[in-house]
């Protein structure tokens, strides 16, 4: 009596079509993958390089410390010059609002500018709103300040509306408040804290060490 074969002819063409199968496969990825590594397109996977920022002020050779300098009226204008935003910014509250409630000269205000030290009499180029929306895309920034820094905070979202018509108050628990802008998902929140000191601890030491 014939034996039968230990491997049918029908399991032999399964195995074989199935490692073939495999083989080829495993070439494809293999070939796919070293084009990929090849290609000069394969530098895109690698997040572009912020661009640089443009210079605060002409001659400037160097880092300058920007808080030394002194206010004056914008050499280039000497007369007037409208405000960045107007009077429909939703940030101001109605009794700080001086455009909406049409304080006199606010043209002339709004003419001062900051010359830094350094900058040969130069002034600080206005801000980019939408340029500094792009490159906040997606983040969340924070202030923490008394009331003063309260007043820059609402100008300073005031004038980022005016790279996106649709930003809307932002506001949480405790002292949290601010802006949301949509267009460029970024919030600028702001924590009023009247004092940023212990103050007890503060006084008491004044005057354990009769400093007053």
């Amino acid at each position: 009596m014939a034996r039968e074969p230990l491997h049918p002819p029908w399991k032999l063409r399964r195995r074989l079509s199935f490692i073939l199968g495999l083989v080829a496969l495993a070439s494809t990825l293999l070939y796919s993958l070293s084009a990929l590594l090849s290609s000069p397109s394969s530098a895109a996977i690698h997040p572009p390089p912020r661009r640089s920022n443009p210079p605060f002020c002409s001659g400037n050779g160097g880092l300058l410390d920007l808080s030394r300098g002194r206010w004056a009226r914008d050499p280039a204008d000497r007369i007037h010059r409208p405000p960045i935003y107007d009077a429909s910014c939703p940030f101001h509250r109605n009794a700080w609002n001086c455009i909406r409630n049409a304080r006199d000269n606010m043209e002339a205000i709004s003419s001062w500018v900051w010359i830094p030290e350094g900058c040969g009499g130069s002034p600080l180029s206005r801000i980019d709103p939408a340029a500094f929306l792009a490159d906040m895309r997606g983040r969340r920034i924070g202030f923490v300040g008394d009331s003063l820094n309260e007043n820059f905070l609402v100008a300073f979202l005031c004038v980022l509306r005016s790279a996106d018509p649709g930003a809307r108050k932002w506001k949480r628990k405790g002292a949290w408040r601010g802006g949301y802008f949509p267009k460029f998902d970024v919030t600028v929140a702001y924590h009023r804290a009247v004092l940023l000191a212990n103050y007890t601890l503060w006084s008491n030491w004044i005057f354990q060490n009769k400093t007053i």
